[in-house]
């Protein structure tokens, strides 16, 4: 029986960097490829995610282009902006006819320049959304965000959600009926476990470990202050707080080394830089914690239970899909972090009960990774615009 050909796909990402939503990329990538697709990757410049897809034997093409997001531009470099976002639209149409794609794929909320451009060569248009944009990260549109979310509706004929949370704050506008829900596919680099390295100090103490960029939208200083609260009751606690600061958030990262100074808690709290691979740091942890007040989904939290973890992370957005409560973790309210310490200490004083946690996690984690739930949902709905 004559297999059908799989049609071309052209995927715009807004970095190429190794961030989550890029991330979610290459997972998805490497799935069209052993499903026989063949893909295009379209990048605003060069960086890491770019190395990573070349050693997939995926085509790269560079595309400067700016987000829709307010930035503090005199007229002169706002003119200049619209013109190179108008260039990428021209540059986007002419690679999809280069490429013959037959549908196209944009990465992020905060570009809408392969959306145009496959209005303008029409074909079908996918959008991947792994994030709220205003209430995560604090962007504001150039545009009202409603009026944004009726442009992607417009504009698309399938959009990706990473999270119920994400698809609730959506679907007042986007219709429902385009909207699919899925997880990530996560897998573990299982290289990257064998790493010597250690990242604790204290050989008895509880082990815990943030990761995320040390930003307010983060929540790090939950976490700082609980560990205060614990050291404060001769508990040998240790946090590891792994990422990169953003020079524009410059005095939360302050605060917090001040915090750690006037407390005298440099022995329990350090500060690590980004990590392209987070496995063997959480690898060592006791336990992981998600503090952001407003995760859209929450890829850390996932990679931890996969390693068997228990996590503890605020009641918010995607972080609450992924805990439950007493099952695999604790849930808190973001800010509260004499609470947040409470439950550290529930583990700290019940060794059992972080192991039982630990494996919940991983049980859990395999079912929301399952291929079945999440990539395979996209690709079946892809391979249906196809047709249309």
């Amino acid at each position: 029986m004559k297999k059908t050909k799989k049609p071309n796909i052209l995927i715009i990402s807004h970095a190429a960097s190794l961030n989550g939503a890029e991330k979610a990329l290459l997972e998805f990538v490497d799935f069209l490829k052993r499903e026989e697709f063949v893909c295009n990757v379209i990048l605003p410049k060069m960086g890491p995610l770019r190395k990573r897809l070349s050693l997939m034997d995926v085509k790269c093409y560079t595309v400067p282009c700016g987000w829709w997001i307010k930035k503090k531009l005199n007229q002169k470099e706002e003119t200049a902006q619209d013109i190179k976002n108008l260039n990428a639209v021209l540059k986007i149409k002419k690679i999809i006819e280069k490429t013959d794609s037959k549908v196209v794929i944009t990465n992020s909320i905060v570009i809408p320049w392969g959306a145009f451009a496959a209005l303008a060569a029409e074909k079908p248009h996918v959008w991947m959304i792994h994030e709220f944009g205003d209430q995560d990260h604090g962007f504001t549109f150039k545009i009202p965000y409603k009026k944004m979310l009726k442009i992607i509706d417009c504009l698309s004929d399938l959009v990706v959600v990473n999270s119920k949370a994400v698809k609730n704050y959506v679907v007042g506008v986007i219709d429902n009926k385009k909207i699919i829900q899925a997880y990530y596919s996560i897998k573990i680099d299982t290289k990257s476990l064998n790493d010597k390295k250690l990242y604790f100090q204290n050989k008895n103490s509880l082990k815990v470990v943030l990761i995320g960029r040390i930003v307010p939208s983060k929540g790090q200083k939950d976490a700082v202050l609980a560990i205060k609260e614990l050291v404060n009751k001769n508990l040998k606690v240790e946090l590891l707080l792994v990422g990169k600061s953003k020079k524009k958030k410059i005095e939360y990262i302050k605060d917090i080394r001040q915090i750690i100074r006037e407390n005298n808690l440099s022995k329990n709290i350090k500060i690590h830089g980004f990590v392209d691979n987070p496995f063997s740091i959480l690898k060592q942890a006791d336990l992981a914690l998600m503090c952001s007040p407003n995760e859209a989904f929450g890829r850390v939290t996932l990679e931890a239970m996969l390693l068997e973890k228990p996590v503890i992370g605020t009641n918010a957005g995607g972080t609450k899909e992924l805990i439950k409560n007493k099952y695999n973790g604790f849930l808190y309210q973001p800010g509260d972090y004499k609470d947040l310490a409470r439950k550290i200490e529930f583990f700290y004083l019940d060794k059992k009960e972080l192991k039982r946690c630990g494996k919940n996690s991983l049980s859990l984690a395999k079912k929301i990774v399952n291929p079945k739930n999440t990539l395979e949902k996209i690709y079946k709905n892809i391979l249906k615009l196809n047709k249309k």
